[in-house]
C-alpha cells in the first residue's frame, strides 16, 4: 500500500482554496491544479508499505498524538517550490500553527525511525498545502502573475487529528482515502 500521514482539511478551507483557484488570473495555465477532494497537509510520506504494518504505524501515531493538544491554522500567500520564479509546485503557506505542524512532523518522523526503522525525510518540514502541480517551465510574465496572488489569511481550522492515509495512483490523478484517523489529545 502507499501510504503517508497527513492533517485533512475542513471542507470550508477546501472551498476558500477553490474559490481562490476558481478566480487566478490565469486561465489557461501550465500547470495541472490538485483536485479539492485531495487538498491536505502532508506530515509524512511513507511510500509502498507492507499492508501488516498498519496497525503498529497507527499505535505509533496514536502515542505521538497524544501528547499533542488540538491547535489553530492559518493559511498565508501563496509560494512555490524551489521559488514563485521557476516552479515545480505551487502552495499555499501555512503561518499561524506551522510551528504545531512542524513538531507533529518531526515526532512523528522520529518515532517511524527508531521503532520500524523507516527512513527519515531529509528536507526540513515547511507546512503547506500543495495546489498546482507545474510539469514545464512557466513564462516570466505569468511568474509575475503569482506574486499578485492575494493570501488566505483569513482562512483557518483547528486541527483535531492526523490521519494515516492511502494514496491510489489513477491515470485521472491519485485518490486518497483515510486509513485510520488519530485524534489529538482532548
Amino acid at each position: 500500500m502507499r501510504l503517508f500521514i497527513a492533517v485533512n482539511l475542513t471542507s470550508e478551507v477546501k472551498l476558500a482554496i477553490r474559490k481562490a483557484i476558481d478566480h487566478f488570473p490565469i486561465s489557461d495555465p501550465p500547470w495541472r491544479w490538485v483536485k479539492e477532494d485531495a487538498l491536505h497537509i502532508t506530515l509524512k510520506f511513507l511510500g509502498e508499505t507492507p499492508e501488516n504494518h498498519i496497525p503498529k504505524i497507527a499505535t505509533h501515531l496514536e502515542q505521538v498524538c497524544s501528547t499533542h493538544s488540538p491547535f489553530s491554522i492559518e493559511l498565508a500567500d501563496l509560494s512555490g517550490f524551489p521559488n514563485l520564479t521557476r516552479p515545480r509546485v505551487l502552495f499555499f503557506r501555512i503561518e499561524e500553527g506551522a510551528e504545531g505542524l512542524e513538531q507533529l512532523s518531526t515526532e512523528i518522523n522520529s518515532v517511524l525511525e527508531e521503532e520500524m526503522n523507516m527512513p527519515k525525510e531529509e528536507k526540513r518540514f515547511r507546512a503547506h498545502i500543495t495546489v498546482a502541480r507545474v510539469k514545464q517551465p512557466i513564462p516570466h510574465d505569468v511568474a509575475l502573475w503569482l506574486t499578485e496572488v492575494p493570501a488566505l489569511s483569513s482562512v483557518s481550522q483547528t486541527v483535531h487529528s492526523v490521519d494515516l492515509m492511502k494514496s491510489e495512483l489513477r491515470r485521472e490523478g491519485a485518490r486518497y482515502h483515510i486509513v485510520k484517523e488519530i485524534a489529538l489529545k482532548s
